[in-house]
């Protein structure tokens, strides 16, 4: 007997939870392989790491070049063109991985890379490879909005690699054994899928493979450069610091930014969430987008207020669980508490570009960062190293959200709520002095009290209404669980 068929609806909402979760559990997941690295091969060997996995990002970035997103409309738009477009995406998958790795080896060679930088790169050629393969099933996958299987397969993946991790990393460890085990990790991740989603796969139509990959290569170029743009902004801190410092400032830097990754991981749902009530509002009353877009915006900065106070407050408990090295990076974390502060804000700028259909201003924006950190990083990090760094994406940070809080307002036509900073950013200023001056700086417990301080003070002054951040909670926490819920206003 056939299982039944689960609703649209209620596909659509497993399939944006298991993302929104998959990607918190993920990232959760990562943080455990750095906390392996860093304590068991030290800090310079981890910034190593994190530089090939950056240019790993870059290729797999290369690799999907916005293809898939558009191979998913046009097989949605005519079910029948299904194994033309499987086709042509296996000969454009083929052709793109290896463009990745050639893009990845050729790179390092060309910039006069240590040999073991460039033997770790070779090492994790397979990982680029498999990912080529996982972009043909989420054709099937993204299609059906059965994407909870892809995020299963990876995690997967990524906890039957923490043994080998575990195995080879040791002081002196060579940089290629910890990038097989990356490659050891895509390899099950591509094997999980083939396993249960074989289907998505079968049955590709090869007659005309190479006009149908030159038809998806000529519509998905503009999101393709996007995507490599938004990359390479992310990933030229490290590469600039492994140029002009050492491989031990790369890896303080990457290991301070992970937890502000994590930080703003955790605030990312609130704005996932919000987006599709502001969606269905812009349409229907621009009085009620605003008074949901209020009620999303003040707890956004109320939660970005919070980060900051706990990252700059618990920055050396934080560092140090992963190694005493690490403390060496105490006062780079708490400047990139800062940065943690602005991309949690930045949270909901993304959706309100979409809203707005200002999409088309995201990539200039981001050029405009790129550019600007490239000048940054080439003044400031030959001198500070990775404190350096960390200036560099505060000042890049501020000058991003000024930039998009001008487009968005044009974009929607009235001010964002930016008043709220009034309570906000002297709150935090007053929670933070107070743990400073009580001695329990650099602690948990400063952390904590922090945070706690904050909280009574933003909660207090009416930043954000009790009922409404409960309100808030409660309706993300459905989302993930897949029940609708309205985000309150």
């Amino acid at each position: 007997m056939t299982a039944p068929t689960k609703p649209l609806s209620t596909r659509a909402l497993t399939n944006a939870a298991s993302q929104i979760g998959g990607r918190i559990f993920l990232s959760g997941l990562r943080f455990i392989v750095m906390l392996i690295v860093v304590k068991h091969a030290g800090v310079a060997v981890f910034g190593e790491f994190a530089l090939i996995l950056t240019l790993v990002l870059f290729s797999e970035v290369l690799a999907d070049f916005g293809m898939n997103d558009v191979a998913v409309r046009e097989v949605g738009r005519d079910p029948g063109l299904r194994g033309g477009v499987l086709g042509g995406l296996i000969i454009a998958k083929g052709l793109l991985v290896l463009l990745a790795s050639t893009a990845v080896i050729g790179g390092l060679i060309a910039l006069r890379y240590p040999r073991s930088i460039v033997e770790g790169a070779v090492a994790v050629l397979p990982a680029i490879a498999c990912y080529g393969g996982v972009l043909l099933f989420r054709l099937g996958l993204k299609g059906k909005l059965r994407m909870e299987k892809e995020v299963a397969a990876e995690s997967i993946s990524v906890i039957a690699s923490l043994p080998a991790y575990l195995l080879v990393a040791h002081p002196g460890v060579p940089l290629y054994a910890l990038t097989a085990c990356h490659s050891l990790s895509r390899l099950v991740f591509l094997c999980v899928l083939v396993i249960t989603c074989w289907d998505e796969v079968r049955l590709p139509d090869f007659k005309a493979a190479w006009g149908e990959a030159r038809h998806l290569g000529m519509l998905a170029y503009p999101i393709g450069i996007a995507l490599l743009v938004a990359c390479s902004y992310d990933g030229l801190d490290l590469i600039m610091l492994s140029k002009l410092r050492t491989a031990r400032d790369v890896g303080l830097y990457s290991g301070s930014m992970r937890f502000v990754q994590l930080s703003v991981m955790l605030i990312y749902p609130i704005a996932d969430t919000a987006f599709p009530m502001l969606v269905s509002r812009w349409h229907v009353s621009r009085q009620s987008f605003q008074d949901a877009l209020r009620t999303t915006f003040r707890i956004s900065a109320f939660l970005a207020g919070g980060a900051l106070c706990v990252l700059s407050a618990a920055a050396g408990f934080l560092l140090h669980s992963v190694s005493r090295e690490m403390l060496d990076a105490q006062s780079v974390l708490q400047v990139l508490a800062l940065v943690a502060f602005g991309r949690a804000l930045m949270t909901i700028m993304q959706p309100l570009l979409i809203v707005s259909n200002g999409v088309k201003h995201a990539l200039w924006l981001t050029a405009v960062g790129i550019t600007l950190k490239m000048i940054l990083l080439l003044n400031l990090v030959p001198v500070h190293g990775a404190m350096g760094a960390a200036i560099t994406n505060v000042i890049v940070e501020t000058v991003s959200i000024i930039l998009a809080t001008a487009v968005v307002q044009a974009l929607i036509g009235f001010q964002l709520n930016w008043g709220v900073m009034w309570i906000v950013v002297p709150a935090a200023a007053f929670s933070l002095g107070a743990v400073y001056l009580a001695g329990l700086w650099g602690s948990l417990t400063g952390g904590l009290c922090a945070g706690a301080l904050y909280s009574a003070i933003t909660l207090s002054a009416g930043v954000v209404p009790p009922k409404q951040l409960f309100d808030t909670i409660r309706a993300v926490r459905q989302r993930m669980s897949n029940a609708p819920a309205p985000m309150p206003v």
